[in-house]
């Protein structure tokens, strides 16, 4: 019998408030799911317009690989915008594994919502480490076994590896990095914006590398990457503007970014633009409504597009900075 308990005045308004209802209905339902909770800013009261929605969703060690594959394969399915969700890589670490969802919240508004699937013997680590509210619960799970601890590890390793080397994946984590670049920018959080600016780029260059490189892992020299794309001139004029630090003043650089970020989706992965070009044209509209801002602050710092791309064959690898 499944028990609710809903945190009182938790995403108590605003579009959070529709989607965690309809997210906690449908992750409760899942025949893995046990406990969940609601974390960060809404489990806080902290949150705004732009916050998105934590959820961490507890599961049987036994289970753990059918909830990943549920995860990735059919909550997409119910949710607007019908995104597959992108692996989350900078989570706090708890055992388990983080998914990065984005979805249509309204006709104008797009939301993120992060699900961390956590074994249920890790439950109590997170718990001590983190602030979070429970959102439901069911009965009590059989005494956590330290020979299943194995068995988690190897299924989360083996689809992280998966998804390093997979094209989809790499899309995605352009638009959630665009994401995150358009959050910067509604609260005028400069610093992050100059830090997130990096990581979109980062993001590009991978997208790129996997595109034209596909039975290569790793860094090489992004002028040779160009060259090996079907359209070298539109390569390198995207790629400079991505390495253009002036986020925080020309808000209206972002339409730029995500309207050649658009191209070379369409152009390298042709299957993943069919699948999913309505949506990714919806959101990219959301994103580059972050245009109409009025410009604030100092002038930005620029990276000629030389020194991020490095000399052929030896690209200049940027580490961006943390990010929540």
């Amino acid at each position: 019998m499944l028990e609710l308990c809903v945190a009182d005045g938790a995403a108590s308004k605003g579009w959070q408030a529709l989607v965690l209802q309809e997210m906690r209905n449908i992750v409760s339902r899942r025949p893995w799911s046990r406990d969940m909770f609601l974390r960060g800013s809404l489990a806080q009261g902290s949150e705004d317009f732009e916050s998105d929605i934590d959820l961490v969703v507890t599961v049987a060690e036994d289970e753990f690989e059918a909830a990943i594959n549920d995860l990735t394969d059919v909550l997409p399915q119910s949710l607007p915008g019908r995104l597959p969700p992108w692996v989350d890589r900078l989570v706090r670490d708890f055992g388990g594994i983080g998914f990065v969802y984005l979805i249509q919240a309204g006709k104008k508004k797009w939301g993120q919502v992060d699900i961390y699937l956590l074994p249920h013997g890790r439950r109590q680590r997170m718990l001590d480490l983190e602030f979070a509210l429970p959102l439901c619960a069911r009965d009590a799970l059989k005494a956590y076994d330290d020979s299943m601890a194995a068995r988690v590890d190897v299924a989360r390793r083996h689809y992280e590896q998966l998804a390093a080397r997979d094209l989809r994946q790499a899309v995605l984590a352009c638009y959630v990095a665009a994401f995150l670049l358009r959050k910067r920018l509604m609260r005028r959080d400069r610093l992050q914006t100059f830090a997130d600016t990096y990581a979109t780029a980062k993001c590009l260059k991978d997208l790129l590398i996997l595109a034209c490189y596909p039975d290569e892992f790793g860094w090489r020299g992004m002028s040779k990457v160009a060259e090996s794309s079907p359209n070298p001139v539109l390569v390198r004029k995207v790629l400079s503007a991505f390495t253009q630090q002036d986020l925080v003043d020309q808000p209206a650089g972002l339409a730029k970014r995500v309207a050649g970020l658009e191209k070379i989706v369409a152009m390298l992965a042709p299957v993943i633009w069919r699948e999913h070009g309505e949506s990714l044209r919806s959101l990219g509209r959301h994103l580059r409504s972050s245009s109409h801002l009025p410009p604030v602050g100092k002038q930005g710092e620029r990276i000629a597009l030389s020194e991020f791309l490095g000399p052929t064959g030896s690209a200049r690898r940027v580490e961006p900075e943390a990010t929540e």
